[in-house]
């Protein structure tokens, strides 16, 4: 961002000083004395600039403390590649992208077959529908009216673990981390010796303790993950933070950690390399101001670079030792990750998260792209940062015609959607709803992220198969797993769980705009995973009237949708791989006949503790089914989400039911 403040400033001075020398010899011709002003008004300018752009570098080099990844641990700056290796770059991604789209699946065979028996029935239950309270029916409306509900298996949790050992080995491979950890520790230790009546003997204790129960102050949570079919992996990220207390939502630092796994979910050997594309970047430098300045302009072409996992991501962040409030969370937090396109023609994973910018004294959102190692900070073009940036959702379709652009879901309450710039880091408003608070958002927060059904965005699956499920010209649907976050509702202080949520997107084409609205959403789903206690030791020590369970928060956060394809379709009782569907012209039957083998992998994580995956099947057919898909009415910004509403009691009612469940005190 200063770049491109300096390069404007010093463009700027250009312009003007032209101008001035314009100025001047027009003078000296004509001898007009009115010029005489014009050029001191100038020169005054260039003096102004000239001052905005030393402070801009004072302010740019302000001694703050902060860790920072040298460029030189990444690699020396690049320089221009020879054409013959270029050519064989290209060759070697063609090779990656080379591989069989029809043959290649998330989940292998073997997995398939292992984890069919551990599927349960669930029952499904969505609000559908937009009502508008302008007109008259709205107020007869019930709940009762919008539900839809039908069955979706889903499989037993599996933990997905890391080896703490592993970590801590990058992280001290690290100097800036490493030294952050130290001081760390060594400010919290003088804290407790502080607090000891005998302070030599507290030291020695809590620096036993502290060795002793190092490990439980290391805590790894909230995994989001993609399928990189080009080298058949799950590609993991996950937030993995130091709290001293042990408790977490008192963290010190956070990091992000990438684990890959293969399609049985086994995470693969510590010190995997795979060779990886990249967009590299050289600067070609520009003679500005008639060869007084220099300035650049950038070149990007493909590059490759050998990666080692699992891998700690260099991601450069701000601390202070002394905090006022106590509170620190420090370093990047609550990981997303998607697939993009990039335009030199390979998939990369581009990952969003929130962190504290204490330049800015925010918390705000940041993209990172880990394969070229660029980090960007998301702000909405020509508005102002809220009070805090959290949650924004991915909205990802598999086709989308943009290679340099995301959509984000901004908040849910209101609905506001984003468009976002993966250079620049701006953001555009697509659509914005009215509030009075420019702060406020509601209690539906973002989950995982959101992606277009696999029937309308894959190539693994003919045609002729999605125009069975005909939608309105120019509409597409989003499907993913949103939380509700609720205060006080019967079991502990607060509830987090999933719900699922689906998105409408109608395009205009006369008007060339995008609107949205929510045309199903669930109450609470919990896919009868076990909820890990907020405080796991003292889960069996219970308090009148409330048991461990309900003790602090209760939470279950859904962090992404690791995968979701059609591995084979039923058509009138047989059924149909993707080999057999791939060359298939024309299909008989109605859209009822259909039926799809549709695994769903998502990533949960419990009580801040862990990282688990469920497997659901049966969603696609769910989905096709609802109402609201083929209803012609299009989205609009106008009209009450009243089946958000109805959500909302569901997941209270499930609160309810789960404290009486546990023993605790209904409020």
């Amino acid at each position: 961002m200063l770049e491109r403040g300096y390069t404007a400033v010093l463009t700027l001075m250009e312009r003007a000083i032209g101008h001035a020398r314009r100025l001047y010899t027009r003078k000296k011709l004509s001898n007009n004395p009115h010029l005489n002003f014009q050029i001191c008004v100038i020169v005054g300018c260039v003096l102004i600039l000239t001052f905005v752009l030393s402070v801009t570098y004072y302010l740019d080099d302000l001694d703050r403390i902060e860790v920072r990844i040298q460029e030189g641990e990444l690699g020396e700056p690049r320089t221009r590649i020879p054409d013959l290796l270029l050519k064989e770059y290209h060759e070697r991604l063609s090779v990656i992208n080379g591989y069989d789209r029809f043959t290649s699946f998330p989940i292998s065979n073997k997995y398939l077959a292992e984890s069919n028996t551990d599927y349960q029935r669930i029952n499904l239950k969505t609000f559908g529908g937009v009502v508008d309270k302008s007109n008259g029916d709205a107020e007869q409306v019930t709940c009762n009216d919008l539900k839809f509900e039908d069955n979706v298996d889903v499989s037993k949790q599996q933990y997905i673990g890391f080896d703490l050992e592993v970590f801590l080995e990058k992280l001290h491979q690290i100097e800036p981390y490493s030294e952050l950890i130290k001081k760390g520790r060594d400010h919290f230790n003088a804290m407790k010796m502080d607090d000891e009546e005998d302070e030599l003997e507290g030291a020695e204790e809590v620096i036993e303790e502290d060795k002793l129960d190092e490990y439980k102050k290391w805590l790894r949570f909230g995994g989001s993950s993609v399928w990189l079919p080009e080298y058949n992996i799950h590609y993991m990220v996950s937030r993995v933070f130091y709290s001293p207390s042990g408790i977490p939502n008192r963290a010190f630092v956070s990091f992000l950690y990438i684990q890959i796994f293969d399609s049985d979910w086994n995470e693969l050997p510590a010190g995997t390399a795979l060779d990886l594309p990249f967009e590299d970047k050289m600067r070609a430098v520009q003679p500005r101001m008639h060869g007084l300045f220099q300035g650049w302009t950038t070149e990007k072409f493909l590059n490759f670079k050998k990666t080692s996992f699992p891998q700690i991501l260099p991601i450069p962040f701000d601390y202070e030792l002394e905090q006022f409030s106590n509170k620190y969370y420090f370093g990047p937090e609550d990981p997303r990750v998607v697939l993009r396109r990039n335009p030199l023609g390979f998939t990369e994973p581009i990952i969003v998260f929130n962190m504290k910018a204490m330049k800015l004294t925010k918390r705000v959102m940041h993209i990172y792209i880990p394969f070229s190692n660029d980090l960007k900070i998301l702000k909405k073009r020509n508005e102002r940062f809220a009070h805090i940036e959290k949650n924004w959702t991915p909205l990802m379709g598999l086709h989308d015609i943009s290679l340099t652009k995301v959509k984000f879901v901004y908040s849910f309450e209101p609905l506001e959607v984003l468009e976002c710039d993966v250079y620049s880091g701006n953001c555009d408003i697509i659509q914005k709803p009215e509030k009075d608070d420019y702060d406020y958002f509601g209690d539906l927060r973002g989950g995982t992220q959101l992606i277009e059904l696999p029937l309308f965005s894959t190539d693994s699956l003919p045609p002729v198969l999605s125009s069975k499920f005909q939608l309105p010209q120019d509409r597409k649907v989003y499907i993913g797993w949103a939380r509700t976050h609720l205060n006080e509702c019967g079991c502990g202080d607060s509830m987090y769980r999933p719900n699922f949520i689906a998105l409408i997107e109608d395009y205009d084409a006369v008007k060339n705009t995008y609107a949205y609205h929510i045309s199903d959403i669930s109450g609470y789903v919990d896919f009868n995973v076990e909820i890990t206690p907020w405080f796991p030791d003292q889960v069996n020590e219970l308090v009148s009237g409330m048991s461990g369970q309900c003790i602090g928060r209760s939470v279950l956060i859904p962090n992404s949708i690791a995968y979701w394809e059609v591995d084979s379709v039923v058509m009138n009782g047989r059924t149909y791989s993707r080999q057999d569907l791939k060359d298939m012209t024309e299909l008989e039957g109605e859209r009822e006949s259909f039926l799809f083998n549709d695994p769903m992998g998502i990533t949960l994580s419990s009580g801040d503790r862990d990282v688990r995956i469920v497997h659901v099947k049966g969603l696609l057919d769910y989905v096709l089914k609802l109402p609201s898909l083929y209803s012609e009415k299009r989205s609009s910004e106008d009209g009450d989400p009243f089946n958000v509403e109805c959500a909302r009691r569901a997941s209270e009612e499930y609160c309810r039911i789960y404290a009486i469940d546990h023993d605790a005190a209904i409020l």
